[in-house]
């Protein structure tokens, strides 16, 4: 009902004039194409740690009439659309990138870790490449160049590692390269918004959500190359890697992620998958699936990958017809567990969170990058709404299915006779 976008005021505004210590632009190559860095970076007027705030050029907006329009050399135009980094790609989460001064350097960031609009010194914040600067006795960096390499548990520290192929360039142009007096707005700022959308009621849940039903809060594979989130799909065939599922959890062992759904009223539950009959075919709208109920007051705990869904409460005239869920995030710290879709959500994702405070519409983008994860039969085709069979799932994910209610029942009710009994001999003890 609602969406975030760049608050006018904020936009960048580009400065195409160079002075001695600030080139017009700076050019990054040599980075992990991961990152999304590499490409030309303009020089704009806002202003953070004493020094100008570049901004990347994509392809969307150097091939823009407007961007063009300011560039009077046509062999420049050709060069920067060149290096120009192509974010267009269908449903790919691309965070537009900064080149910001931090200490006695240089660091990438996405635009969503970006603090300059409530301050104007001081950390930089979330980001993903750092150049030292260059001595300028010998020319040569006066540190390694590092790049980013993971998160601690607590999803605030970065963690780096030393990345010789990066490089931080001028890029030489002069006064004749650009229009007399030429001008630019990006079309991102430091600040978002939130606006309402008034759409029609029957518009207010996508498709997808309407039919998910079964679903995971958290994904099942991960890139074991780098234990992140992997590349969005329409990346892979370009940049493979080495796509795994998750390893079997073992709760003794590992950090586990875990959702929590919490009954703040009666009749609250949550819906699991059904064994299906031999050469049955996938249930539809919840029918065939089986209720998990939780007593008032307490919280049905469960694994990010376990297959679930919402349970109506409103079956008889006795029962609520509204009632409100709380769904509760347990996250482990690891990179790899992270309900969110892909590499580029994940970053973004990172970028809000180290924000000291988060404006409204950064909340929602936060909610943006979180995703729930349904077992699409054939994931790259958002038209395609045909799902894996949960039989399937539960095999390679190692959990049991219950062939009915009954079955389901007996087996709750046992677990709390055990936890029960368990419980006195401590307190025996």
């Amino acid at each position: 009902m609602c969406d975030w976008y760049y608050n006018t005021a904020s936009l960048f505004q580009a400065c195409f004039v160079a002075s001695k210590d600030h080139p017009v632009i700076y050019s990054v190559s040599g980075a992990s194409d991961k990152l999304f860095a590499n490409g030309c970076y303009l020089k704009t007027t806002f202003v953070f740690n004493q020094c100008p705030v570049y901004a990347q050029l994509n392809h969307g907006l150097v091939s823009s009439e407007a961007f063009h329009s300011a560039i009077a050399s046509e062999t420049l135009y050709g060069t920067l659309l060149s290096q120009a980094p192509n974010f267009s790609i269908r449903s790919l989460r691309a965070g537009e990138r900064l080149l910001v001064r931090q200490g006695s350097g240089w660091a990438v960031q996405s635009v969503s870790a970006f603090r300059g609009h409530s301050q104007r010194d001081g950390d930089c914040g979330f980001h993903v490449l750092y150049f030292p600067d260059i001595d300028d006795r010998n020319k040569k960096q006066q540190a390694s160049v590092k790049t980013f390499a993971g998160m601690h548990t607590d999803l605030k520290t970065i963690q780096f590692q030393d990345c010789s192929t990066s490089k931080l360039l001028p890029v030489n142009t002069s006064t004749k390269d650009f229009k007399k007096a030429a001008k630019y707005t990006f079309t991102f700022g430091s600040k978002r918004c939130v606006e309402c959308k008034a759409v029609p009621g029957t518009q207010y849940a996508p498709l997808a959500t309407k039919i998910q039903q079964l679903h995971g809060d958290g994904p099942w594979d991960y890139d074991a190359a780098t234990t992140w989130r992997p590349f969005h799909p329409h990346l892979r065939p370009t940049h493979q890697g080495d796509i795994q599922p998750l390893p079997k959890y073992d709760f003794d062992a590992l950090l586990v992620s875990l959702s929590a759904l919490f009954a703040f009223f009666p009749f609250t539950a949550v819906g699991t998958a059904k064994k299906q009959a031999k050469g049955g075919k996938q249930a539809k709208g919840g029918k065939g699936s089986l209720k998990v109920p939780i007593d008032l007051g307490r919280a049905c705990v469960f694994r990010f990958d376990w297959l679930h869904h919402g349970w109506s409460c409103k079956t008889g005239s006795s029962e609520l017809p509204v009632h409100l869920r709380a769904h509760f995030y347990m996250l482990s710290g690891l990179l790899r567990d992270l309900p969110v879709e892909d590499l580029e959500s994940m970053f973004e994702f990172l970028s809000v969170i180290s924000l000291p405070t988060m404006d409204e519409g950064s909340k929602l983008l936060l909610l943006e990058c979180l995703q729930t994860f349904v077992p699409w039969n054939n994931p790259e085709d958002s038209d395609d709404f045909t799902r894996i069979s949960s039989d399937t799932i539960a095999t390679k994910r190692e959990y049991s299915l219950f062939d009915s209610q009954e079955d389901l029942d007996t087996h709750i009710s046992d677990l709390v006779t055990t936890y029960t009994k368990k419980r006195k001999r401590n307190r025996s003890q």
